[in-house]
């Protein structure tokens, strides 16, 4: 038996390849289980699984946000992308600018860095205690993944933010 094949997520693939939104929001029974096929055969899972397995794709960026959970990356090198995305956005520079800069003024800009690096760190781990927290942070991920530095993009691949339970974040009206 074949796996069924769901409308919406061929959808929302064409809106999303073909970058006509910045945001999709998924609504109705996202509650239900989905099917999804895999090389053991298929499993009925959240919605949330089953879009992480269906856009897990090597042009995509995927994170996942659950309110009062933490952000994660579905990819350990997505993280490390985003991270070194993040200190050239915050630092202004680009790569090749930041090791230049790192070789002239080695202690100045090692600080700095490192001031950088250990505020993303940390509103990654506030993320779960703190429910404002995160979705600044995927705000600002968000724009520094659109940022160009010497005509070149932070982040080469798109990037996708998959939050669960946004139906708690929205206010009840209707969406067209």
């Amino acid at each position: 038996m074949n796996p069924p094949t769901y409308q919406f997520l061929k959808k929302a693939g064409r809106i999303l390849n073909s970058g006509q939104a910045h945001a999709i929001v998924l609504t109705g029974n996202i509650y239900d289980l989905f099917c999804l096929a895999a090389d053991k055969g298929e499993d009925y899972v959240p919605l949330t699984s089953f879009l992480t397995a269906s856009w897990s794709l090597p042009s995509f960026l995927l994170i996942t946000y659950e309110l009062n959970g933490p952000i994660r990356f579905v990819r350990r090198e997505d993280e490390e992308k985003m991270r070194s995305a993040w200190l050239q956005w915050r630092a202004g520079l680009d790569s090749n600018e930041l090791d230049v800069k790192r070789m002239l003024a080695p202690d100045k800009v090692r600080a700095e860095l490192d001031a950088v690096a250990q505020t993303y760190d940390e509103s990654l781990r506030g993320a779960v205690s703190n429910p404002t927290l995160p979705l600044e942070l995927l705000r600002q991920m968000c724009l520094c993944s659109r940022t160009e530095l010497g005509g070149k993009r932070l982040l080469q691949q798109n990037l996708v933010i998959i939050i669960e339970g946004a139906d708690l974040l929205m206010p009840e009206a209707p969406i067209s």
